[in-house]
């Protein structure tokens, strides 16, 4: 089988639908043609054009073609169109339910003539179902392992973070979020109506960066939260995998925003593959990604005593949270390896290609 990779989002740029594409196309066991944008954004406008004549010269030569996500629809229509070649195509969420209407009015002409339509989550299955999409599946995205296996002690890295932070951590209980600095994510709600009723030991460790920052950075400095919240923007994968292993709870407080919504809980995932229990908000595509229980705790969303309560009992039994973050990896690997994940799409994508009849 020989598959044609179509994405706008790739390494060395970061994120979710970034670590998709790169995992998928690495770890999925056929030969394969890449075709990437490793840009930011902005360069899709010479990219798409690349990308549909490139991909309408080479379609030909390949049995499958896979679309990153639906803004890269019109390409897969042509290749159709010329070729009729069997195309699928990755739906993320906010790929499909952005509120924009010239970009809506273009999925409808182009993005519902293809062969399968692979969503992250069951939350996102259900976005796609309601706007008319059919030949729907589930594959949720993976973690590696060996990307999340942490070198350092809990105490080798807290000494590299109070480098990092200019702080001292000693005796300190602390908390981490990852992702995008945007409101859907919770981090503004969290430090209102969470983070300063919890311990005075405990600190707030932020890594991302987007919209939010400045407001983040405005309640911190009309506070006296700045001296127990770091925000530390966007870092290397290097001091990532410090403030996993240094912290105690990974948090993950996300809050419903209309036409923005979390397709899949990766980084909750990746925390718990790295051996930090995350607590997180029953929300979306977050609450497939953590099972209650197995590889997380599930909060109803904006409920701020659940959340303190949760987070302060984790916190005061360090037994009972190092057992539940082992089992919460332990599960996570199991359950979401990309060794698994890939043979999902492998298998998806050969039913899909149609037998040289002679």
């Amino acid at each position: 089988m020989k598959v044609l990779f179509i994405t706008r989002k790739y390494p060395p740029q970061t994120g979710g639908m970034e670590n998709l594409s790169y995992n998928l196309t690495t770890k999925i066991n056929c030969l394969k043609k890449i075709i990437a944008l490793r840009k930011k954004q902005i360069h899709l406008l010479w990219f798409f054009p690349y990308a549909l004549i490139y991909s309408l010269l080479i379609a030909p030569r390949y049995d499958i073609v896979h679309l990153g996500d639906p803004l890269l629809s019109a390409i897969g229509f042509f290749i159709k169109f010329f070729y009729k070649k069997p195309v699928a195509v990755s739906i993320h969420g906010l790929d499909i339910t952005y509120p924009n209407k010239i970009y809506q009015t273009y999925l409808k002409i182009f993005s519902f003539h293809f062969d399968k339509y692979i969503c992250i989550s069951k939350q996102t299955m259900a976005e796609a179902e309601k706007r008319g999409y059919k030949n729907l599946t589930i594959i949720p995205p993976g973690v590696n392992a060996e990307d999340v296996s942490l070198s350092l002690t809990k105490k080798q890295a807290q000494k590299k973070l109070e480098e990092i932070i200019n702080n001292k951590l000693k005796d300190k209980s602390i908390l981490l979020t990852v992702g995008r600095l945007v409101r859907r994510k919770g981090h503004v709600w969290f430090l209102k109506n969470v983070f300063p009723y919890l311990p005075q030991n405990c600190i707030y460790l932020i890594i991302g960066d987007g919209p939010e920052k400045e407001e983040i950075e405005t309640i911190l400095k009309k506070s006296s939260l700045k001296k127990r919240v770091f925000v530390l923007g966007k870092t290397t994968e290097e001091v990532k995998n410090i403030a996993l292993s240094a912290s105690d709870l990974f948090i993950m407080p996300n809050i419903k925003v209309r036409g923005d919504m979390e397709g899949f809980g990766i980084v909750a995932l990746e925390a718990a593959a790295a051996g930090l229990a995350p607590v997180a908000s029953n929300l979306e595509g977050i609450s497939e990604a953590i099972q209650e229980n197995k590889n997380g705790v599930l909060i109803p969303p904006e409920d701020p005593g659940k959340f303190k309560e949760t987070i302060a009992n984790l916190l005061k039994d360090e037994k009972k949270r190092k057992d539940f973050a082992r089992k919460a990896k332990e599960f996570t690997i199991e359950n979401y390896s990309w060794a698994k994940i890939s043979e999902k799409y492998f298998n998806n994508f050969k039913l899909l290609i149609k037998p040289i009849s002679h």
